[in-house]
């Protein structure tokens, strides 16, 4: 009786943890499939890589902002059902003031030490949109992940992962890097809708209880 008590517990922890792991590489992951999906498809990948690379770079500083919000709040969304509103009204108001910030930070550096990059405004604006989206999920997946709805959330992740990667090549043959931050923008607001929906799910469940 006991062990079979304990294999059934031991199944159960290794399973969250890998969902979990599996979760963290998928949405990891969308920091750099368009990179690989530009490597495999352009006809001058060097180039095209600096020039998407460039923008990247800089608009990943949006995800430390609800990262460490989230952090530093966990306990408080593990205990108050509704503090999770109020978090992501702060993670809302700094994701936003931040975007502002990135943007006069990228046309400064195009004006005055990268030149070279100026011509790729558009991409950088498609790119901090798609990480608009990506930053303000961030809150309802731990949300989902602190519910141990660890399956929900590892098909919400990989769905929008291959999703991600199937209109980056369709959108790459059309449009080129615009195309590739499009993706990532339509594939990102996915994973936002479908962690809102299963968060919604969850709170109400929790009301319910």
């Amino acid at each position: 009786g006991k062990l079979k008590r304990y294999w059934s517990l031991f199944k159960k922890l290794i399973l969250s943890s890998l969902t979990i792991v599996v979760s963290n590489f998928a949405n990891m992951m969308f920091l750099y499939t368009d990179i690989l999906i530009i490597k495999l498809l352009s006809q001058n990948e060097n180039v095209e890589i600096a020039d998407y690379s460039f923008s990247l770079n800089i608009t990943n500083a949006l995800i430390l902002v609800p990262l460490t919000l989230v952090q530093v709040d966990i306990e408080k969304l593990k205990s108050k059902i509704t503090y999770l509103y109020r978090l992501n009204f702060k993670i809302r108001l700094l994701t936003f003031g931040l975007s502002i910030l990135l943007l006069l930070i990228f046309l400064g550096l195009t004006s005055v030490y990268f030149e070279e990059y100026r011509s790729t405004l558009y991409i950088f604006l498609l790119i901090l949109v798609a990480k608009i989206f990506q930053a303000l999920s961030v809150s309802y997946g731990a949300h989902i992940i602190i519910g141990k709805y660890y399956l929900e959330n590892l098909k919400i992740n990989l769905t929008a992962l291959i999703f991600n990667v199937m209109l980056s090549f369709l959108l790459y043959d059309l449009y080129g890097l615009l195309g590739v931050a499009s993706a990532s923008i339509f594939s990102l607001l996915l994973r936002y809708i479908l962690l809102i929906r299963t968060s919604s799910k969850i709170q109400s469940k929790k009301s319910k209880a």
